[in-house]
């Protein structure tokens, strides 16, 4: 809706309760970097080139929400950290972070050692980890609030209570 009125389209958003309501308010609110499967294992099923395009598909998204949040006045976090308890889980971690800065050109993973990783989260069980400082977290419904906001304002209508019951398809306007 914010996208297409600052496009200068006429905008009517119909939300059959609140704007925010259920999982769009009440998600995590992470900011993660890459797609679900890491880049060597995504690299494996669907090969280097559309990775890359994966890989880049999710930054502009991060960037997107990022700016987002700015434009609505909604603090995002930057930084996810990865802990592992066993050195194979770090070294993996090490890895990942190595091939991201080698192939992707993605440097904003600090690796942290036993004491890094614990003065983040005081646990013995922790032996490191990364931050990814590229990815962060935000206030869901903080964010879709701000949003709303600034669809209104850039002319969209917004009617909450106000279920879609029925479509019914007609001539498009020409």
């Amino acid at each position: 809706a914010l996208h297409l009125a600052r496009a200068g389209r006429k905008v009517v958003v119909l939300e059959a309760h609140r704007a925010g309501f259920g999982a769009s308010g009440r998600n995590g609110g992470q900011i993660g970097s890459g797609q679900r499967l890491d880049v060597g294992t995504l690299e494996k099923l669907v090969g280097k080139a559309t990775t890359r395009r994966l890989w880049d598909m999710a930054e502009e998204a991060k960037a997107l929400t990022y700016a987002l949040a700015d434009a609505a006045g909604v603090p995002a976090h930057r930084g996810v950290a990865h802990l592992g308890r066993k050195r194979s889980e770090v070294a993996w971690l090490q890895d990942e972070a190595d091939h991201l800065a080698a192939h992707y050109g993605y440097n904003q993973i600090e690796v942290l050692d036993k004491a890094a990783a614990q003065a983040l989260v005081p646990s013995p069980v922790y032996t490191g980890g990364d931050l990814d400082h590229g990815a962060g977290h935000v206030h869901p419904l903080n964010l879709c609030l701000g949003l709303a906001r600034l669809a209104e304002a850039a002319g969209a209508v917004i009617y909450e209570r106000s279920a879609v019951v029925k479509i019914r398809h007609g001539r498009r306007a020409g």
